[in-house]
């Protein structure tokens, strides 16, 4: 059953009020039962506060009371202090409304815990849980809303949900609440079994696989362990080192499917998954978790681990983990090279700060925090201002930049390798009004030397650059340093342009190689080259684009239009019902056409979605069985993935009118650096001569689009004994022309 105009189900409206009741009554506890956390100790009977403190924490609430060290405290919330009072634990005095203090000379005098007194405490114990708390919320609508088309949505949604109602039940848990303890041990067991589900599902749905689910079903019961302990009385005490070995537990078992996700069936999203995922989880574990298994004492107080599991809504909208996953390597390797800085800058800043100023700890966080955060959004700003002004460099001599660009149109008028070499030779001497520049050839490849190409060595007697490397074959530019000493700006002008030259030389030499292969063709009507095969296909397929839209946003629209005419005028003349059939047929031939040349969903979508529709509509409009599956593939090259689309449909078309068959299986799967091709018939088959003759309806075309593609093709067929097809792409083998 949906509700909301069929966007949110009856199941998600329950699992929201559920979460947003317990989110609101722990947060309003939390607000009204400020956390307080002071240390006691207990002299002769009598309860004060200890000095062992930390002043910074609790000076002004202490100040504001007027409470002294020495003063005695009598009453809790109207409650004698004593060992057993549920605002006791480990002499350490938890909460407390209402005090009854007295002082030296024996007189009663009373002090409250407001909320955010404690500005430290309520920083972690209501604060930063409400934003968790309401961001999680937010992401789970969005979700819920926008995305859930997706598969395995309902688990990360979970999964979101689960551990901000763990989080958030962390400071009802530490004042002894009984429901506070059930939710925060059961959800952080539940959340890692959600985990654990959604990466087993989420490789079964990538990889075509079929691994049983049903043990990561069953860890779903392990959450009701740390229920029933806190429930029964005699299992109590030792119910929070089960929890943590149970939690434990799961985080090897994520950390194993991860791995085995990653390294072994090769799934680079795992990576990401990993970072953004299951790294929050590691300063609860190693801070936390494992020392209180070991000694029963933490390293580092929850409340801090945990802060860090506000990265998960976070890295979920980063990675994108729900979508596509793609390929996010710049994003996450510029934002590592912004907390780097970041990081050694703070250390500096706040070390030499400490020399000099003497903080409190919660200062010095706060003040590394704000120092920290600050330079990365300054770095941020830097690098958008460097690329808004990135045609000007700022030298001594003024703006160089204009100059390199003007130079570099002079390259472009250059048609052969000797006249582009000669141009950089002109250029170089032009820029530094010198005559002795020279261009050297050798015969030695720049992987030996492990140059870069335009990068500067200074050598003893000259400044010499690798312009340009291919196989064993490398061209030098050399400039004595007898005729000019070089500046900075001026190293950094000719590196720049010298990494143009490197790609107008390549240019150069494939314009080259191109008019002697079209001069053979046009000589020796030879066969065309695998090179122009390609650029003929991947023009057709742009044509066929361009002629689908066309039809769609012309006539098409026109044939509806006159269709919804006609529809009116056939109600009142039932004559013209047969003329109004034809003519809807018409218009779902034109768009089945528009649909043949523009593939649908290939470009909104991707391969994936698009061969599925594609098998689901000719198994409707066949007679045979088809059997297929096809791989979400990561292409390196932007024009493959039509091209597979193509011959897809090839195979599918030719089944269809020629083959005969009663059963198809068509296969894409993903290669290590690229992919396969797999379809087989029971059909009537033909004899291999017919390839060569270019008589087999269709496969002749196919070849010829794999071999464009530097893809390799085997045909085993003979006559009555079906087809086979065996295609393999290697993106090694392929380049982006």
């Amino acid at each position: 059953m949906n509700l909301i105009g069929n966007k949110i189900s009856l199941n998600q409206m329950i699992k929201i009020f559920f979460y947003i009741s317990l989110s609101v009554y722990m947060l309003t506890f939390a607000y009204t039962h400020p956390y307080l956390g002071i240390k006691l100790e207990n002299v002769n009977n009598s309860w004060h506060f200890s000095k062992d403190n930390k002043a910074d924490i609790y000076a002004s609430w202490l100040q504001k009371n007027h409470i002294k060290y020495e003063d005695e405290i009598m009453l809790v919330n109207g409650q004698r202090l004593n060992h057993s009072s549920p605002y006791l634990k480990n002499d350490e005095l938890m909460t407390a409304s209402t005090l009854i203090l007295k002082d030296n000379e024996g007189d009663f005098y009373s002090a409250k815990l407001q909320p955010f007194d404690i500005l430290y405490w309520s920083l972690f114990t209501v604060i930063v849980p409400t934003f968790y708390a309401v961001f999680s919320l937010i992401l789970s609508l969005y979700l819920m809303f926008k995305k859930k088309e997706i598969p395995l949505m309902d688990y990360l949604i979970n999964f979101l949900l689960s551990t901000s109602l763990a989080y958030t039940s962390s400071h009802l848990s530490s004042l002894g609440n009984i429901l506070g303890s059930i939710l925060i041990s059961s959800f952080m067991v539940l959340s890692l079994a959600i985990l654990c589900n959604f990466l087993i599902h989420y490789i079964n749905l990538i990889k075509k696989k079929n691994y049983s689910t049903l043990w990561t079903r069953l860890l779903y019961t392990l959450s009701l362990i740390p229920l029933v302990m806190n429930v029964v009385p005699s299992l109590k005490r030792d119910e929070p080192s089960v929890t943590l070995t149970i939690f434990l537990i799961l985080i090897v078992c994520l950390i194993t499917i991860t791995f085995y996700g990653m390294f072994y069936l090769k799934i680079r999203p795992m990576y990401y998954m990993f970072i953004g995922m299951l790294l929050p989880f590691a300063p609860f574990v190693f801070f936390y978790i494992l020392p209180y298994l070991l000694n029963k004492k933490d390293i580092l107080n929850p409340e801090y681990c945990v802060v860090f599991l506000l990265l998960i809504p976070f890295n979920i909208i980063a990675l994108h983990i729900v979508e596509q996953l793609f390929n996010l390597t710049y994003y996450i390797a510029r934002i590592m090279y912004y907390s780097w800085i970041s990081l050694f800058f703070v250390i500096w800043i706040v070390l030499g700060t400490s020399v000099f100023i003497k903080l409190a700890f919660f200062k010095v966080a706060l003040f590394s925090i704000f120092i920290y955060f600050s330079t990365m959004i300054f770095l941020y700003l830097k690098e958008h201002l460097d690329f808004k002004n990135r045609s000007v460099l700022f030298t001594m001599k003024g703006n160089h930049m204009h100059d390199l660009y003007k130079n570099i149109r002079i390259l472009s008028k250059s048609y052969t390798l000797e006249q582009s070499l000669q141009n950089v030779k002109q250029v170089v001497e032009k820029y530094l009004h010198i005559n002795d520049v020279t261009i050297r050839q050798t015969d030695t490849s720049c992987e030996e030397g492990h140059l870069v190409i335009g990068k500067m060595i200074i050598e003893k007697e000259k400044y010499t650059s690798l312009i340009h490397c291919e196989h064993s074959n490398s061209l030098y530019i050399d400039i004595p340093k007898k005729s000019i000493h070089l500046q900075n700006e001026q190293i950094v002008w000719l590196e720049l342009f010298y990494s143009y030259v490197d790609n107008f030389l390549t240019s150069t030499k494939i314009i080259e190689e191109l008019m002697e292969q079209l001069q053979k063709v046009s000589t020796k009507n030879d066969f065309l080259p695998n090179w122009l095969k390609k650029l003929i296909y991947i023009r057709v397929d742009e044509e066929k684009y361009k002629v689908a839209q066309e039809l769609h946003d012309t006539i098409l629209q026109k044939y509806y239009h006159i269709a919804r005419q006609l529809n009116m005028v056939v109600s009142s003349q039932p004559e013209l019902s047969s003329i109004y059939q034809q003519f809807i047929e018409s218009i779902t031939n034109l768009r089945t056409y528009c649909e043949t040349l523009k593939p649908p969903l290939l470009a909104k979508q991707g391969l994936q979605p698009a061969l599925e529709q594609l098998a689901r509509k000719m198994a409707l409009e066949s007679e045979f069985d088809l059997d297929y599956s096809f791989d979400r593939l990561y292409l390196e090259n932007e024009d493959l993935p039509l091209t597979i689309y193509r011959i897809i449909q090839e195979l599918l078309n030719n089944a269809q009118k020629h083959a005969c068959a009663t059963k198809i299986m068509i296969h894409l799967e993903e290669l290590e650096n690229g992919c396969m091709i797999h379809y087989e018939d029971n059909g009537v088959g033909f004899d291999r001569e017919q390839v060569k003759k270019g008589e087999t309806f269709g496969l002749q075309g196919i070849q010829e689009r794999v071999e464009a593609f530097n893809g390799s093709m085997d045909i085993m067929t003979k006559r009555s004994e079906g087809v086979k097809v065996h295609i393999v792409f290697e993106e090694e083998f392929i380049k982006n022309d």
